[in-house]
């Protein structure tokens, strides 16, 4: 389905610039009215183009959707002036790209049935008021809920390598921009998003309160208790990795400003030197000894970062480490 859809996506195209082109050429021999219907469709076009540039949005094709809407009268201006045989092969080629790209489309994609009602009702009778998901959940919670539950509409974004979540400023108000959700918070991830998406580092299966029909809803005391969840993600979750290199890296775990320990379990036989790069911060060098090696770590700054680890090891042919973790500083 979709080599089909992708095929009748480039006849459509074809079509649509052929029709383009051709009411530009012949722009001089159309009438008044359908000059008119032309220029508004190529202004409506451009004007979006731009807009989408100039917001400093991502670039998604969904986002043409109105100027493509705007084509279909240069369409049907281009069929009004053309002979009949060639206008009715050229309708059935173009009403069949349709057909095909609706239907591809859902067979491709196999859009799952997600139940944002039921989701919000629950919500509502567990006493939730507040909560964080990505964009396109956080519409239909508030709607299905008359406005009573808010939602803080946020995406976990990979930013210059640091994995943080990011507030959207799509239908957003501007005070939520500026201030974080306090107390109680519910995150909601639909399935999709809970396995493929960035922001399922920030779930654990510990806190999962609800799954029903494509949703699934975690429940934190805080904002920065789900944050901090991600302390929980053990660095190397596949066991033991042995270095033959001479250089170990590729660790690195997000985390909150605060101080914490790095925890090294490893087996070496002499001493190796260590190096701890905080994104866009500093780098702390370190010794690593056979054994447990506990390094204290304090990350300054107003958001999380991203922190990379790596072992140097030019002289030693292997190093087999057995772990790699962070935790909070004892007081």
């Amino acid at each position: 389905w979709q080599g089909i859809g992708a095929l009748s996506a480039l006849i459509f195209c074809v079509l649509l610039l052929t029709i383009f082109s051709s009411s530009l050429i012949n722009i001089n021999k159309l009438t008044y009215e359908h000059k008119v219907v032309v220029l508004s469709a190529i202004t409506s076009f451009f004007t979006t183009s731009i807009l989408i540039i100039l917001s400093g949005t991502q670039r998604h094709t969904r986002y043409l959707l109105p100027s493509l809407i705007a084509m279909l009268p240069i369409v049907a201006v281009y069929l009004s002036n053309t002979v009949s045989f060639r206008r009715r092969i050229f309708s059935c080629i173009f009403v069949s790209c349709l057909i095909l790209q609706s239907v591809s489309l859902s067979f491709a994609n196999n859009i799952p049935q997600t139940d944002y009602k039921a989701a919000a009702q629950w919500l509502e009778r567990s006493g939730y008021t507040q909560g964080i998901s990505s964009f396109p959940n956080s519409a239909p919670i508030t709607e299905f809920s008359n406005g009573k539950i808010d939602i803080y509409s946020m995406m976990a974004r990979e930013d210059s390598g640091c994995l943080i979540m990011r507030k959207t400023n799509w239908v957003q108000r501007k005070s939520k921009l500026q201030h974080d959700p306090a107390g109680k918070i519910f995150l909601l991830l639909s399935d999709k998003e809970r396995t493929n998406d960035k922001a399922h580092i920030y779930a654990d299966d510990k806190h999962l309160v609800y799954s029903y029909r494509g949703l699934n809803i975690y429940d934190y005391p805080s904002y920065n208790a789900m944050l901090n969840n991600i302390l929980n993600k053990n660095i190397l979750p596949n066991g033991n990795i042995l270095c033959s290199k001479e250089e170990l890296s590729g660790f690195n775990v997000t985390l909150l400003p605060g101080k914490y320990y790095l925890q090294i379990d490893c087996q070496v036989k002499q001493e190796i030197e260590g190096k701890l790069s905080l994104f866009q911060l500093d780098t702390i060098n370190f010794s690593i000894k056979d054994g447990r090696n506990k390094i204290p770590v304090e990350v300054c700054g107003g958001e999380p970062i991203l922190v990379d680890i790596y072992l140097q090891n030019d002289t030693i042919n292997n190093v087999l480490v057995k772990s790699i973790s962070f935790s909070q500083f004892d007081n």
